[in-house]
């Protein structure tokens, strides 16, 4: 359930929506690369950002609690995303963004743990994460991809659609991580 988790999560990683991003911005904000390369560097200061503030509101309320937090947010920024028509309300997704970033350090925290305990060496289970994730980073943007073609062809305009799609993998992801106990 943890290594499913966070699979899930990183349909969401920004190395995953790039693509997407750039499509949505220029499509539906008539940005260019300059634009886009401009909300690149915004989306990489929150991640600094959230990366403090994950830190924080683990040692507050623990792992279980920073998980549930930052998905939620997750969700929330990429339903604002997905909806932005201006940069205000772009703004207001990367602000929402800097709690969700760091989604995945609780899970990669209880993943190791639990590994180890089978057994399992840390360079080992940080192997099989990053293999994981791997797969997916070649996978997912071209599934973005043709989501996004098919989402504004045909007379469709639903841009946004592979901002919900990450925000209801999200949701699978905190749903799949609440079905176990990882602390047991």
């Amino acid at each position: 359930a943890l290594s499913a988790t966070l699979g899930l999560q990183s349909f969401g990683d920004y190395v995953n929506v790039y693509d997407i991003n750039f499509l949505y911005m220029k499509t539906v904000l008539g940005y260019g690369q300059a634009e886009v390369g401009n909300v690149a560097t915004a989306i990489g200061i929150t991640q600094i950002a959230g990366g403090e503030t994950m830190r924080k509101f683990i040692r507050s309320f623990g792992q279980k609690a920073a998980t549930l937090y930052s998905n939620l947010l997750w969700i929330v920024a990429f339903g604002i995303f997905g909806t932005s028509r201006s940069a205000a309300s772009l703004a207001l997704s990367l602000a929402v963004m800097t709690f969700g970033h760091q989604r995945s350090t609780a899970v990669r925290t209880y993943l190791q743990k639990h590994a180890q305990a089978t057994g399992m060496g840390a360079a080992e289970v940080q192997g099989a994460q990053a293999n994981l994730l791997a797969v997916l980073k070649v996978a997912v943007p071209i599934m973005y991809g043709n989501l996004f073609a098919w989402a504004t062809s045909r007379g469709r305009s639903m841009p946004g659609l592979p901002y919900f799609v990450i925000g209801a993998l999200t949701l699978c992801s905190q749903m799949t991580f609440s079905s176990v106990d990882p602390d047991k």
